[in-house]
């Protein structure tokens, strides 16, 4: 399974978007979805719920990995 890291890169890449536009997109600081991507730190649920909704994730596989994150 993949880390919510990697969903989110993977999609924001897919998507054609920069981490910044993404970043005005969800209303956060270019540098929070650097740390997302890194696995350093980890979205509010509510910039997940925004995330799943931008980037058009699957909802089941992006909450299982967002589940397992907070694991960690």
């Amino acid at each position: 399974m993949a880390t919510l890291a990697q969903i989110i890169r993977e999609a924001r890449t897919s998507s054609g978007l920069s981490q910044y536009t993404l970043a005005e997109m969800v209303g956060v600081r270019n540098q929070a979805v650097s740390s997302w991507e890194l696995g350093n730190a980890n979205p509010s649920p509510e910039n997940m719920v925004t995330l799943i909704d931008v980037l058009e994730l699957d909802r089941d596989a992006a909450a299982a990995a967002y589940l397992e994150a907070w694991r960690r």
